[in-house]
């Protein structure tokens, strides 16, 4: 699903090697994946080998090495707008029409309805980040505290001694852990955990 612009949440593996893909983690829509492809063009996108998955798709060499699967990847849309996308693997060729189908088409619009109130229902359920403290280093702990001093990625490097790509790094690290895109949520979270202290305010 995408909840974020120019993110998918991956929020499934089922049949995709644990070196594909994780679950619940963000895809950027910009990298090669047959769920973004088709996510990017808005049409079925099948393969027919794992063979041609491998030419179209380069980077997903060790993802399969079984040479009967089958690859579909369908766009997910909800009042024309593509909001998620689903990837298949199969063990059995589908039927030659199952792109042009009535049942797909019907199918997807299903699926349409059903992600856009997932994604409604997800916006309305507090997250728990109880175990994000065991995830974080003490110096992404100290990065958080010295998000409040509204001070630039360069600032933090240059006050805790440390290369602007390294902190970068952190940063980016800091996000995912928290599931958010900016530093005033990720504040937000850390003090719902305990990790910054609510009279540290500036």
């Amino acid at each position: 699903m995408i909840s974020t612009q120019g993110f998918i949440n991956i929020i499934g593996r089922f049949g995709v090697k644990a070196k594909t893909a994780k679950p619940k983690i963000e895809i950027p829509l910009w990298e090669t994946l047959p769920i973004t492809d088709c996510i990017r063009t808005g049409e079925i996108l099948y393969l027919d080998s794992p063979k041609n998955l491998i030419s179209k798709f380069p980077n997903l060499t060790k993802s399969t090495t079984d040479s009967s699967q089958y690859f579909i990847a369908a766009p997910i849309k909800y009042r024309h707008a593509v909001i998620g996308a689903i990837y298949l693997t199969c063990s059995r060729e589908p039927r030659s029409i199952f792109r042009e189908s009535k049942e797909t088409e019907t199918l997807l619009g299903l699926l349409g309805i059903f992600l856009s109130n997932f994604m409604k229902n997800q916006s309305k359920v507090p997250k728990s980040y109880i175990d994000a403290g065991g995830k974080l280093t003490p110096r992404q702990i100290k990065i958080i505290e010295l998000f409040q001093e509204n001070l630039t990625t360069d600032q933090i490097a240059s006050k805790l001694r440390f290369s602007s790509s390294t902190i970068k790094q952190d940063i980016i690290k800091i996000y995912e852990i928290f599931s958010v895109h900016s530093r005033i949520e990720v504040v937000e979270r850390a003090k719902k955990v305990g990790l910054v202290k609510p009279d540290l305010d500036r």
